[in-house]
């Protein structure tokens, strides 16, 4: 089945989260790395009536569903074009996602044993090849974008950022983007394909 959570669902259900980067340069070249951690918890019951034959026979069902997850990046870059007007980088890594999830169902009320637990793990490293890059909009304000596509252990990965950012000062940017990453794995796997994507606000510091 597929199934399709808006980012305010995310929002209420995040138990713990963190998303953060880290990048280096000199001169032309530069090396990076990217952290997402997520805790998702929800449960739910709910009253059912299931036929019986001629008898609607009522059920109390309780669910509970928690996913936890790590996506890394590790790279470099190459400056390929830098101006006034913009900069522009080809950019080669790895991605690594790690996925744990647990679904739990219980019919309560039709007594003790009546419950099942779906566990499923998915790992996967995948080779990324890209752009990253801005193009300047003024003085202080700029348009950052970045895409790259992969594959390894998925069939095909690949990322995608586009968004505003303001130079508040020498040091600090801030910055809002629309981020979306997507996997398509192995057939083999309980979970076949998965995309997460939503905002990102966040500041940059250089020293």
């Amino acid at each position: 089945s597929e199934v399709d959570v808006d980012f305010s669902e995310i929002r209420e259900r995040l138990e713990t989260g963190f998303m953060g980067s880290f990048r280096a340069r000199r001169n032309q070249w530069s090396m990076f790395t990217d952290v997402i951690y997520f805790d998702l918890g929800a449960s739910e019951t709910a009253d059912l009536s299931i036929p019986v034959g001629p008898v609607q026979v009522p059920v109390t069902t309780a669910t509970k569903f928690d996913m936890k997850g790590w996506i890394l990046h590790f790279g470099g870059g190459h400056e390929l074009y830098t101006a006034d007007s913009g900069r522009l980088e080809f950019v080669g890594g790895v991605r690594y996602l790690d996925l744990d999830t647990e679904l739990f169902l219980e019919l309560a009320s039709l007594g003790p044993g009546q419950s099942r637990t779906i566990t499923d793990a998915v790992t996967s490293w995948d080779a990324f090849v890209g752009l990253n890059g801005r193009a300047a909009l003024g003085e202080r304000w700029s348009l950052p974008y970045y895409l790259d596509i992969g594959a390894g252990e998925s069939n095909f990965t690949w990322q995608a950022a586009l968004g505003v950012s303001f130079q508040a000062s020498k040091r600090w940017d801030v910055a809002l983007l629309y981020r979306h990453l997507e996997w398509d794995l192995d057939t083999s796997s309980t979970i076949d394909e998965i995309s997460y994507s939503g905002p990102m606000l966040g500041a940059a510091f250089r020293w």
